[in-house]
């Protein structure tokens, strides 16, 4: 490892100016670890992050990235170095540091620091070698990242991804506009939402104060022998049969996370099946075959898109005909009309939480004029966009979602 790694440097900083000041540098990756939460932010990858206790930050070089610390205190071990070897320390933006290997973790940047501050070469090439080898370890691992309830008013989560991490969203009360990558939904009490690694998304809620959601953030690493979470979003009303028993393992997750006790592995894996189970029930769509619900989720996930039958028959695996058949006897509807359908109903959740343009609204709907959109929009919902902007929420706003169906 030695001979692959150079100029190595490494700061402990408890001061947000030093902090705040630090930047990339050609040709160097960075390492920013935070033993102590603050009140601030990290930018990398197009995303904010919390700085959370116990969070690490794993920047490639020539990435963009910065810091901005709040109020209260602030440690934070900077480390930066050359080398032609990050191994799997370059797959995630972050990640939290186990309970059980904080205190090593640690020491080992504190070895870092003080054979930096003694400019001991061959004693800091050491010292970050077990850093960079106590990364791998933990990039491997399957784990719970993150786990939180909010309760009450919730501020909007603007547009990012997750590069490496799975995300839940349950929520039990209120209402509000979730999209995944490029499809709005409308979520309610009972609404899960599964979000894959790699999927943009942005979470829109109605300012009100009965808001009660779970969020959770997991790592798997995928392995052919188990049972791996899906690939594909997907946001569902849960059953109210099945509803306790969500609430019940996420009250769990969160309680243990809050509580920084070891979440186990048999804990995520049976968070993994009840995902798993959860998706099984949208496939069966209330009674539909799983090719439906499959249909379903490839139009929900690419509306705005053009979309032709026969593309989305090659993706499942029938002839456009047959496609056609099962899908008007499964729904009572044909395909296109369950577009246009998935379209408006994508359009009424942006313009119920959103400001954009109706304009901008329309192409990102999959409509090819806003003249065209508006047509449909007025004789599905029987007013216009704008019209139904300004009822946002309103009773009146709700009632005409049960037809976007």
């Amino acid at each position: 490892m030695s001979e692959r790694l150079s100029a190595v440097e490494c700061h402990r900083f408890q001061s947000a100016r030093f902090v705040n000041a630090l930047s990339p540098t050609p040709g160097k990756r960075h390492i920013l670890f935070f033993p102590l939460g603050n009140a601030g932010v990290v930018w990398h990858n197009s995303n904010w992050h919390d700085i959370l206790p116990n969070r690490l930050f794993c920047i490639e070089a020539e990435t963009e990235f910065s810091v901005r610390c709040g109020d209260g205190p602030v440690d934070c071990f900077a480390i930066r170095f050359e080398s032609g070897d990050f191994s799997h320390a370059a797959v995630n933006d972050y990640l939290i540091i186990r309970q059980d290997t904080r205190a090593e973790f640690v020491a080992m940047n504190v070895e870092l620091a003080t054979a930096c501050i003694h400019a001991d070469r061959e004693r800091s090439f050491r010292a970050l070698q077990r850093i960079l080898q106590a990364i791998d370890r933990m990039n491997m691992a399957n784990r719970i990242a993150f786990a939180i309830r909010h309760v009450g008013p919730c501020i909007d989560v603007p547009d990012h991804f997750h590069s490496n991490e799975y995300q839940i969203e349950y929520f039990v009360a209120g209402v509000g506009g979730i999209r995944l990558g490029q499809h709005w939904m409308e979520f309610g009490p009972g609404s899960f939402c599964f979000i894959p690694p790699m999927v943009r998304h942005e979470i829109v809620y109605a300012q009100a104060p009965d808001t009660d959601n779970y969020s959770v953030k997991f790592q798997f690493s995928e392995d052919p022998r188990a049972r791996n979470p899906s690939r594909s979003p997907f946001m569902v009303d849960v059953a109210e049969e099945k509803q306790a028993e969500v609430l019940g393992i996420l009250k769990k997750i969160v309680g243990e996370y809050t509580m920084d006790l070891p979440i186990s592995p048999e804990t995520l894996d049976r968070l993994i099946a009840l995902i798993h189970e959860i998706e099984a029930c949208e496939g069966e769509g209330g009674g539909e075959d799983s090719l439906i619900g499959r249909v379903k989720r490839i139009v929900r996930s690419d509306c705005a898109e053009p979309l032709r039958v026969s593309a989305i028959a090659v993706q499942v695996g029938v002839s456009p005909g047959h496609l056609s058949r099962k899908f008007r006897k499964a729904t009572g509807r044909t395909l296109a009309e369950y577009i246009t359908a998935c379209r408006l109903g994508s359009a009424l959740t942006m313009l119920q939480n959103t400001s954009l343009p109706i304009k901008q609204i329309a192409a990102d709907c999959g409509f090819r004029s806003v003249h065209y959109f508006s047509n449909r929009f007025r004789k599905h919902y029987a007013c216009a966009p704008g019209e139904m902007r300004r009822r946002r929420l309103s009773g009146e706003g709700e009632a005409a979602k049960g037809r976007s169906g």
